[in-house]
């Protein structure tokens, strides 16, 4: 929203207030501003805040004070002119408001110069600058309007709707430009915008000083728009409007002037759509100012919902199907067109080549250049042979940035040429010198990744994002969908996948946004001059201290909550808090179902609370605890027959006969199975030979480190192979209860995938000179291979080897 008022109105300087936001998620938003030049206040909790922002290549700013309610900078322009600026915002409560117009007093007494004063002042002059609500605060009034004779400002007046700021019918003019006589005199022609209110009870205001650099659109060159393919009517319009039959100049000329034609009649312009919405908002904003109707609420909704649906993700597709061009370069590298790109840009004869933006470059080459930063983070390396692979720049490790990104042992020896092949012999990687470099939590990634072997194949470049390893636009979209929201789209599947009745899951959703009605947002919303948390009196009420730190509250956590995660259950804010508590069990075994029993007690605490306000009574915390335990359970039970009764419902079942069958006459049978641990932090893989008659004959388990299923599983059949073949085996009947790995293994799934790597060195044992086949398992005939996996979860690092039989495996084993 800030870039698009960057680019409306070709602004130079902007300044935001009440940010709400501080520390490292403010750093993260404002690296996305287009202005380079920033400097910020911090919040104090989420009180206040003020960015500010300045093209560096027109200005020099040096901030000479900063306040939680001002910024006051110098301004230098490349000419050499100076100025004074100061951004402003008041803070809503009266005695500090005063003090902050008291230090612009001070500093209007040593300004000498143009001087210009903007922002949110909390506070009006007149009394026709406030409809609705209460009375007008007279010493509010009084000590602004002193402030203003004090300074010398000038009103700049405005154009646009008089209130600046609106909330639940209260109207007011508080959000204002001043400057002194000196600024004025100079810029006599400068007027002040009050532009349609964007996600905010404000209105932006914008200072134009009378001089604008507007861009002729009429002698900007023909782009090709992506978005044009996603229409089904243009491969028809291109077969009838392209004339092939005339030559290339002629027919490329003949084709633009159609196509920028059929964009505006049959397509529609994307940027006139934008200021057609954009009109017809403003023309609501000026009529709701003078009347207040319901139905022009409605209709500025649903113009506002169309508004963020037909425009704003055609960026990100935008940018997925430039991605599509980059992934050409490196998937179709000897056709044609990436052969003249690559020449003509010198991008190398690399599978993935160097770009690099290049002034007098074109259109398309820049466009790639401004998407291939997120188009790398897509791409993966399945290896091979590893001659191509290098082991620090290169992502090769699922689910993880480049090694040279992450922490290690003495960072300036690393060679940053180094290949894969310099961490592995003879097919396995070299552990010892792994762990010299990393701490265990990235050998247990690398050791999860198949070794380089000179005997595989050529190393591969696949799409990391897709199951089948090529590229697609949808999920280059949800890629950048995704970085743009944070990770939150997996968070809100947590919160409404949560397996409880929905008044629950409602107050979740309240909590995860801190919309609880709490004391502080009563006070932010100025219903209340109380602060405090209503059961300790100690700390103002935030949501998270409501159901989490207060003190009232805390013990009863303590109950139910495993006193070695009481570090991390009480030390993180809201969200992580909940995804934590949904996905990991840190509850008491006895308490049953930790994600149930985490939300029930969440909403009981915030209803023991309500209680106490509403009706005085405090309630004992043992009896908040064992209502928690009693409902919880009640909910569990009731939940989980309904789930049944539904299952019943849809499905009819038929019982058949599951169990291990031994082989044929000189057949021996490989069962091999995974175990993964939640969130693929741990695993492992097991398995066993035994011949026709059931004798065992060999078995194995291995801790893979860290992977998925699908990978564990291919592991288990990598590993089963390679101990069958040391034992001699001709004839093997291989078993297991994954399809998708033995589709797989069988060459069903197609070529290159992220899975090639299993794949190609499973391929590689099935052309040795012996009979294998496959068959699909139920689960509950794969008993012993499964209880073999899970013992390798307990293990070391790595395979272990069993000629006899090991104990617990004993009872499974005679099952059979």
């Amino acid at each position: 929203m800030v870039n698009d008022l960057i680019d409306e109105h070709d602004l130079d300087f902007v300044a935001i207030m009440e940010t709400r936001r501080g520390g490292d998620k403010a750093c993260d938003v404002m690296k996305k501003i287009k202005l380079k030049g920033q400097y910020k206040v911090d919040t104090v909790g989420y009180r206040g805040g003020i960015w500010l922002f300045w093209r560096d290549d027109r200005f020099t700013v040096d901030v000479l004070l900063a306040d939680l309610q001002f910024i006051h900078a110098k301004v230098k322009t490349v000419g050499g002119s100076v100025s004074f600026f100061t951004a402003v915002y008041c803070s809503p409560d009266l005695v500090l408001r005063e003090e902050a117009l008291g230090k612009l007093v001070d500093i209007g007494k040593e300004v000498n110069g143009p001087w210009i004063v903007g922002g949110d002042f909390n506070a009006y002059v007149f009394c026709d600058e406030k409809v609705g609500g209460a009375g007008w605060n007279r010493r509010s009034m009084e000590s602004f309007a002193g402030c203003i004779n004090e300074c010398g400002w000038i009103d700049l007046g405005f154009n646009g709707s008089k209130f600046t700021w609106e909330r639940q019918g209260l109207k007011e003019r508080i959000d204002r430009c001043f400057s002194n006589s000196d600024w004025r005199m100079g810029n006599s022609e400068a007027s002040v915008f009050h532009l349609f209110s964007r996600k905010s009870d404000h209105r932006p205001i914008v200072l134009r000083s009378g001089t604008s650099r507007k861009v002729d659109r009429k002698k900007r060159p023909f782009r090709f728009l992506a978005s044009w393919l996603l229409d089904d009517r243009f491969k028809d319009f291109i077969k009838e409007s392209w004339q092939s039959g005339e030559g290339w100049n002629f027919a490329a000329k003949s084709f633009t002037d159609e196509v920028i034609k059929w964009n505006k009649e049959v397509f529609g312009n994307i940027f006139k759509e934008k200021q057609r919405l954009r009109g017809r908002i403003e023309g609501i904003e000026k009529a709701l100012a003078q009347h207040d109707r319901d139905h022009l609420r409605k209709l500025q909704g649903r113009l506002w919902k169309e508004r963020g649906l037909r425009i704003r993700p055609l960026r990100k597709m935008n940018s997925a199907m430039l991605m599509k061009l980059g992934w050409r370069l490196i998937d179709d590298k000897d056709s044609l067109w990436a052969r003249v790109i690559r020449a003509k840009y010198h991008c190398g004869n690399d599978l993935i080549p160097i770009v690099k933006n290049k002034m007098d470059g074109s259109c398309v080459w820049k466009s790639i250049c401004g998407v291939w930063n997120e188009m790398e983070q897509g791409l993966r390396w399945n290896i091979g042979d590893g001659s191509k692979v290098n082991f620090w720049r290169d992502r090769w490790i699922p689910n993880c940035p480049p090694l040279m990104d992450l922490e290690c042992s003495n960072p300036e020896q690393r060679n940053f040429e180094d290949l894969v092949t310099s961490f592995a012999r003879d097919g396995q990687w070299d552990m010892i010198k792994l762990r010299c470099w990393f701490s265990e939590e990235v050998v247990r990634k690398i050791a999860a990744v198949p070794a380089p072997r000179s005997d595989l194949g050529a190393d591969k470049v696949v799409w990391g994002l897709n199951p089948n390893g090529k590229f697609s636009v949808s999920s280059a979209f949800r890629m950048e969908a995704n970085q743009d929201s944070g990770g939150e789209p997996t968070f809100w599947k947590k919160v409404w996948k949560w397996p409880g009745p929905q008044k629950f899951k409602s107050f979740l959703w309240l909590l995860s946004k801190e919309r609880i009605f709490t004391n502080l947002r009563r006070f932010e919303r100025r219903m209340t001059d109380d602060l405090l948390c209503p059961l300790c009196r100690a700390h103002s009420e935030s949501a998270l201290h409501a159901v989490r730190d207060c003190v009232e509250v805390k013990s009863v956590w303590m109950m139910i909550v495993k006193p070695s995660c009481w570090a991390d259950f009480f030390n993180c804010n809201m969200k992580e808090w909940i995804s934590m508590n949904l996905s990991k069990n840190l509850g008491k075994s006895e308490y049953g179902d930790w994600k149930l029993t985490f939300v029930v007690c969440a909403w009981r605490l915030w209803w023991r609370r309500n209680k106490f306000i509403f009706q005085n009574q405090r309630e004992d915390k043992g009896h908040v605890f064992w209502e928690v335990l009693f409902r919880s359970r009640e909910i569990s039970e009731i939940w989980c027959k309904t789930s049944d009764e539904k299952m019943k419902k849809g499905l009819s079942k038929a019982e058949i006969r599951v169990g291990w069958e031994p082989p044929d006459m000189d057949w021996v049978k490989l069962n091999v199975d995974r175990a993964v641990e939640k969130e693929g932090k741990n695993a492992a893989c097991g398995g066993l030979l035994r011949d026709s008659s059931g004798t065992w004959l060999k078995g194995f388990t291995f801790n893979i480190g860290e992977c998925g299923v699908l990978e564990a599983e291919l592991w288990g059949l990598l590993k089963g192979l390679e101990m069958a073949w040391d034992y001699g085996c001709k004839k093997v009947h291989i078993e297991m209860d994954s399809v998708m790995a033995l589709n797989v293994a069988s060459g069903t799934c197609s070529s290159p995938s992220l899975m090639a790597s299993f794949a190609d060195r499973i391929r590689e044992f099935l052309k040795l000179e012996w009979e294998v086949r496959f068959t699909h398992a139920f689960r509950e005939g794969n008993k012993a291979a499964d209880l073999l996996a899970k013992e390798g979860l307990s293990r070391s690092l790595g395979a272990c080897v069993l000629a006899l039989p090991p104990r617990f495996l004993s009872t499974a084993l005679l099952d059979d």
